[in-house]
């Protein structure tokens, strides 16, 4: 099926969780009516559209960036999967570390309507997240062939890979 059934496997996956996790969270709180109230739960599935229209956006991405590199030469599109992996390093080890710590101390604000410490907990771990991201990303993209290099050069990831990819 090539790069649509890929697309639209990975689209069906992600859907599958929202399938399976719906029903699983409906009979919860049809037990439990002190958990959570009717309106949170709708308050909920209103905002899970925009996550399925973001899904849904990002696979299209992908079919298009593979599409577009497919005619190129061999390689190519190994080399566009290498660099989305390390474009989300950055965000993936230190936004993912700083709002471990963070986002509890958000939603404890939130949730007792304290705004103003809300707020400066938000800019908070935003400015963490900028401080730690943006040096990675200058890094990142300056020094974007020897980082290559180091993480992926060795067997067949040759110079030429390492160049590509960069």
């Amino acid at each position: 099926m090539g790069m649509p059934g890929l697309a639209a496997a990975y689209l069906a996956g992600a859907l599958l969780w929202w399938i399976v996790l719906v029903p699983g969270t409906w009979r919860y709180l049809a037990g439990d009516r002190t958990a959570v109230d009717r309106t949170s739960w709708h308050s909920l599935m209103i905002n899970l559209g925009p996550l399925l229209i973001l899904l849904g956006a990002d696979q299209i991405s992908a079919l298009v960036q593979k599409s577009l590199v497919s005619d190129m030469e061999s390689g190519t599109i190994a080399a566009l999967n290498y660099a989305a992996k390390l474009e989300g390093l950055p965000v993936g080890i230190f936004a993912a570390a700083i709002t471990t710590v963070f986002f509890p101390a958000l939603i404890d604000a939130m949730s007792r309507g304290e705004t103003e410490m809300a707020k400066d907990r938000f800019m908070a771990g935003l400015s963490g997240i900028l401080l730690c991201s943006l040096p990675a990303m200058a890094l990142l993209c300056l020094e974007a062939e020897s980082v290559v290099r180091v993480l992926f050069e060795r067997g067949n990831f040759d110079s030429r890979a390492s160049e590509l990819t960069s």
